[in-house]
């Protein structure tokens, strides 16, 4: 917005304004603005008048307070270095070119704390603008002995009228932040080092959400569970392959879940979950058996506890971004319900029907991303592929056959899933 009202009003006055460098700062309100020259050639800009444009163009700087800085030209250093930065401005250098060598010279510019230093030099008819300031002007801690902002404005301004309105659109168009007192200074300089002083942040969530779970991955037309998912249960514990559980129970469900967890310096963190899902039996309605059959199906309830890495993605002020992977175990179980037709009465081939093992125990990962709103709001979105019982590919032996070891020993299903969070932050 700085550079487009900057060029708009460039294009106004028939300006041509180049910015060779320019370091984000931060404007202070009612701003204390010391002006210096390279040479003794003074420009027309008279400080009085600059200051009083740049009140008028930037109404939000409140009173800026500008005078020329005389000792800067006094001092046999310093005025050197004013001469040396004349000689050598140019539109190809980096500010590191322009550094002050001289250590009294940096410690000056070091102790402008929260005021600015701006030097002027003429080359011909145009006008460099170098705009210094102290330590205290920027978010994080920087070297301050050499230039923050390096300008070139072609053909020079004739007055320091229109001098501060092309600075100011340049310079001074952000948001100006109020300047700390002398005592709010002193208690700055005693304070610890933030790094030190900053007490992680652990960001608490509770959530509820809903998905879809299936064994066959989407876009996969050969998929490993190609024989599993079609097969039927026919008489109970006649089927092709009795280890995975996908050859007696449908493969897709609903799911809804219940999380819980933390993240620590939004980096990493931890998450219990719970989840539920329904998968009725795969019966063969051509087996007169199941006629008597009202329903059945098997609940699957699935406990676990994941770790995970994220970052975070300021999009603005109330949104941000969470992208994040999780790994982790889990443990589950299947709970049956079975009921029968009322003009039916219970089969004695009922007895032997299949059971599952009392638990199950696997692993889990998948990728998610979280967009959160004001901090305490957020919208979780998750894939992953989840795992269970012993990964056994084979098919029982003759022998095992008919009294097999292990009935349904084993799933693997990937899910998808949206869930509505609450979070709370603690320092």
């Amino acid at each position: 917005m700085r550079f487009i009202l900057s060029v708009l009003l460039l294009a106004l006055s028939a300006f041509a304004l180049n910015e060779t460098f320019v370091t984000p700062w931060i404007v202070w309100k009612n701003p204390e603005i010391l002006i210096a020259f390279t040479d003794n050639v003074h420009s027309p800009i008279n400080p009085d008048d600059f200051c009083r444009s740049l009140a008028r163009t930037e109404p939000s700087l409140g009173k800026p307070e500008c005078r020329l800085a005389g000792d800067w030209e006094r001092d046999s250093l310093s005025g050197a270095y004013l001469h040396w930065l004349g000689m050598n401005v140019d539109a190809r250098v980096e500010s590191r070119h322009l550094a002050a060598r001289s250590s009294q010279v940096a410690e000056r510019l070091h102790k402008l704390d929260d005021r600015y230093l701006i030097i002027l030099s003429e080359h011909h008819d145009t006008l460099w603008a170098m705009m210094f300031s102290g330590n205290r002007s920027f978010e994080q801690p920087r070297i301050v002995n050499e230039p923050a902002a390096l300008v070139s404005i072609f053909p020079k301004p004739a007055d320091a009228a229109t001098f501060a309105e092309v600075i100011g659109l340049s310079w001074f168009a952000e948001s100006p932040i109020r300047k700390l007192t002398d005592h709010e200074k002193e208690a700055a300089a005693v304070a610890p080092d933030p790094s030190y002083a900053a007490t992680p942040a652990f960001d608490y969530w509770i959530s509820m959400g809903t998905g879809w779970s299936q064994a066959a991955p989407p876009l996969t037309p050969n998929s490993w569970y190609k024989s599993r998912v079609k097969d039927h249960v026919v008489h109970y514990r006649s089927v092709k392959d009795s280890l995975s559980a996908w050859s007696f129970l449908d493969d897709k469900s609903q799911l809804f879940t219940l999380r819980g967890g933390f993240t620590w310096i939004g980096f990493v963190g931890i998450e219990a979950y719970a989840t539920r899902t329904n998968y009725r039996v795969k019966i063969d309605p051509t087996d007169s058996l199941y006629r008597e059959l009202d329903h059945w199906s098997f609940a699957r309830y699935e406990m676990g506890l994941t770790a995970h890495i994220t970052m975070q993605k300021k999009l603005n002020e109330s949104f941000s971004l969470n992208p994040y992977a999780f790994l982790g175990f889990d443990y589950s179980f299947f709970v049956e319900s079975i009921g029968l037709r009322p003009d039916f009465t219970a089969s004695e081939q009922y007895k032997n029907r299949f059971q599952f093992e009392s638990y199950y125990r696997g692993a889990i990962f998948g990728v998610g991303n979280r967009l959160t709103f004001k901090e305490n709001y957020a919208l979780d979105t998750r894939v992953g592929i989840a795992s269970r019982g012993k990964s056994l590919d084979q098919t029982p032996s003759p022998d095992a056959a008919p009294s097999p070891t292990i009935i349904g020993g084993t799933t693997i299903d990937c899910f998808a899933s949206v869930a509505l969070e609450y979070h709370w932050i603690v320092h």
